[in-house]
């Protein structure tokens, strides 16, 4: 569930994923930098997803993803 894309969950599986998301507050930030770089592959034009890119991974580093 925390892989899918929240647009092709099941009922069931976006209720679990809700409950998981509530009690484990380093997974809320994995899953939501993972949906925040989601961002990145929407662009088509080199600079803007390099800098798209850029401004992920410094958020990642600073939440202590990188270790």
């Amino acid at each position: 569930m925390l892989l899918k894309r929240p647009e092709n969950l099941t009922d069931r599986q976006t209720t679990e994923l809700r409950e998981i998301l509530k009690h484990n507050r380093k997974t809320v930030q994995a899953w939501l930098s993972r949906e925040d770089f989601q961002r990145f592959r929407e662009y088509s034009a080199l600079v803007w997803a390099g800098k798209v890119l850029d401004e992920w991974t410094d958020r990642t580093m600073l939440r202590g993803f990188s270790r």
